[in-house]
């Protein structure tokens, strides 16, 4: 009987241990974007294509549109809405009124499956004139641990505790 608890207690553990080992693939990984409108004219839409996402795209929230103010000190909002494109490869920003040039900012976040990600390409619509690339800057990926990781750890720890127990018991 004692060498099935110890035996359950090991295979409890090796089960928990998988929960540390699991691939990137197998959380979620907010990615935060920014971008300056540096295009030389003022933006109605900011597109940005990702690479290493896998489609899997979800989630865009934009925190913070508009543009520093040059006469006076502050910043003005501008209202946007932001959605998944491209099957999940891209994301389309979209502005309710112009963003200016050169003050203009962009902070937009999603959601994705994998943890390394990067661009493809970056362009600004603008309102009048060509439509030129633009650049922007990605920060991934703070891990969101998945319930499923969570779970397999805490039945490692029990199976760990259970084993500590078990020996401690049998050496007395």
């Amino acid at each position: 009987m004692k060498k099935q608890i110890l035996a359950v207690a090991v295979a409890m553990a090796m089960l928990g241990s998988l929960g540390l080992s699991t691939p990137s693939k197998a959380g979620t990984y907010i990615s935060t974007v920014i971008a300056q409108n540096t295009s030389g004219g003022n933006a109605d839409e900011f597109v940005a294509a990702f690479s290493g996402t896998h489609g899997s795209i979800t989630g865009v929230n934009v925190v913070l549109a508009g543009a520093t103010n040059t006469s006076m000190p502050g910043f003005t909002p501008v209202a946007a809405t932001a959605k998944v494109i491209d099957s999940g490869a891209a994301v389309q920003v979209d502005f309710t009124s112009p963003l200016p040039t050169t003050t203009g900012l962009l902070v937009f976040q999603f959601l994705t499956s994998y943890g390394s990600i990067g661009f493809n390409s970056v362009d600004w619509k603008l309102t009048a004139g060509s439509d030129p690339p633009g650049s922007a800057t990605i920060f991934t990926s703070a891990v969101v641990p998945e319930p499923g990781s969570i779970t397999l750890l805490g039945i490692g720890m029990m199976g760990l505790l259970s084993c500590r127990r078990f020996l401690k018991r049998k050496s007395s």
